[in-house]
């Protein structure tokens, strides 16, 4: 196919000859316009040609019209990284700046230059690499200030794990007591931060390889942690419980990109369904007794009441479970008889929602200040690059239908379900009613809690759990109108005779 710039230079002498005799005409378009936006026509089929796939392309910045709904929260307030923030001098990243030189200054020292330039030429071969992780063009950054970035960057970001997961230990905190990251918790808070934005990230397999490159010896152990394993530890503390056990082995079959998706990743990887040991239920005869008369007394009375009473109609088949509806808030919930209860399972994620018995089973979701920051860039990843299901779209639809007002909060504090770090549980309600007009859009066939939904309503239009409700709303009603009388008459006797007895 013949070039578009070669046709282009081709009609240009034809351009030239044909002088049309209308002035007006050639008012409004000189003969050199032509060519002119053919160049630049040109230009940009020869940018689109190299771009790579979007999968690829895993570091975006993020659309206008979601930034604009929170742009505080998708901007870095102490450090910069990667070529998205080439201009970081004289501005409030300055004194980041200056540590990461300090670390990277700490890292090549007591190495000679032949280590030094090979930790150089070895980092350098994965600039072409690192560039194409990126969706936008970074053309405005030249190879030598793109190489510089990634040193200084992957050099700060290992240090500030490696110091994370060391912190505990006391010669750690002694070498390290005058660094501004181990002294200062809002400014180690505000790292934490600004380290996991979608725009602000370095693909993995830099980090990966610097500190391969200039990991102390002493460090090579077998029992040493991997950089993976200290990543993880690092970035679990974003949202605690996010991915579990951070102990648990990563599905290498999709390795991670960088440390935003470390934090993402655990989430949509299927795990089999947790299990209460059993030696929790035989802690001694009595207990198992007991609890096999309770079981069997418990079937019985359900199998007589559902005797007389419509049962739960079945869902089976793959039609049957994609029409639902969404579920009420939590107050409205806890007054049609369904009770709420978090989840205890040690190695449970924050989407390991369930239904069993009535009982609408939650992990715990701590909140910190940071926390609507980090959900918003996983949401923003998630909108931007994955392709599985959207788990946390999902959960914060989950969780924007529990809360309504902050009654429903108080009813889930309450329930153990959110842990409020920021005293401020106009937060929680604005944690998760915020994105759903720009990230929330709810799938009924991909759906994560479509099946629980349907539970939830199969249980709440159930004939035994309405006659349940309405026995507990008129048990209350009489409570309060009748044996709080009595209560006080008990209350007053007991005062004349205590009188009668001083007397």
């Amino acid at each position: 196919m013949e070039p578009f710039m070669a046709r282009a230079t081709a009609a240009r002498p034809v351009e030239q000859q044909s002088e049309e005799p209308n002035d007006q005409m050639n008012a409004y378009r000189p003969k050199e316009t032509i060519y002119d936006v053919c160049i630049y026509i040109d230009k940009i089929i020869t940018r689109s040609r190299s771009i790579a796939p979007s999968t690829e392309r895993y570091i975006s910045r993020v659309n206008g019209h979601i930034k604009s709904l929170n742009e505080q929260a998708y901007t870095p307030m102490t450090v910069a990284i990667g070529p998205y923030y080439p201009i970081r001098i004289g501005n409030h990243y300055q004194t980041m700046e200056d540590l990461k030189c300090q670390y990277l200054q700490s890292a090549l020292n007591g190495k000679s230059k032949e280590e030094v330039q090979n930790i150089v030429e070895k980092m350098s071969s994965l600039v072409k690499s690192a560039r194409q992780c990126y969706a936008q063009p970074t053309d405005d950054v030249t190879d030598k200030e793109f190489l510089s970035l990634m040193l200084l960057d992957c050099c700060f970001i290992v240090q500030i794990i490696h110091m994370f997961y060391y912190k505990e230990k006391e010669e750690m905190m002694e070498n390290l007591k005058d660094d501004p990251f181990m002294r200062d918790e809002t400014t180690r808070s505000s790292i934490r931060r600004d380290l996991l934005l979608f725009e602000n990230q370095l693909p993995l397999f830099d980090l990966q390889k610097f500190c391969d490159l200039t990991r102390a010896q002493n460090e090579n152990t077998p029992n040493s942690p991997t950089f993976i394993n200290m990543a993880l530890h690092f970035v679990s503390y974003a949202i605690p419980g996010a991915c579990g056990d951070t102990q648990t082995e990563l599905d290498t079959s999709e390795p991670p990109k960088h440390l935003l998706s470390l934090l993402y990743d655990p989430l949509v990887q299927t795990r089999p369904p947790n299990r209460r040991p059993i030696c929790l239920f035989l802690r001694s005869s009595m207990r198992m007794i007991f609890s096999l008369i309770f079981r069997i007394a418990k079937w019985a009375l359900k199998s007589l009441l559902l005797a007389f009473a419509r049962p739960i109609p079945s869902r089976g088949g793959e039609d049957s479970v994609v029409k639902f509806k969404l579920v009420n808030c939590s107050k409205d919930l806890a007054e049609k008889g369904v009770k709420f209860k978090k989840n205890e399972y040690e190695n449970c994620r924050i989407i390991d929602v369930g239904f069993a018995d009535g009982c609408l089973i939650i992990p715990t979701l701590v909140v910190k200040s940071h926390s609507e920051a980090i959900f918003l860039n996983l949401l923003a990843y998630e909108r931007h690059c994955a392709s599985g299901p959207k788990v946390v779209s999902d959960y914060m639809a989950l969780m924007d239908c529990l809360i309504d007002s902050s009654k429903d909060v108080d009813l889930l504090c309450q329930r153990g379900i959110f842990e409020n770090l920021s005293r401020d549980k106009g937060e929680i309600t604005k944690l998760f009613d915020r994105p759903k007009d720009n990230f929330i859009v709810i799938n009924q066939n991909t759906f994560v809690y479509r099946e629980i939904f349907q539970l939830i309503d199969d249980h709440c239009r159930h004939p035994w759990t309405r006659f349940v409700v309405k026995l507990s709303h008129c048990m209350s009603t009489l409570n309060d109108k009748y044996f709080g009388i009595l209560s006080g008459l008990a209350v007053l006797i007991d005062l004349t005779c205590c009188s009668l007895i001083t007397v």
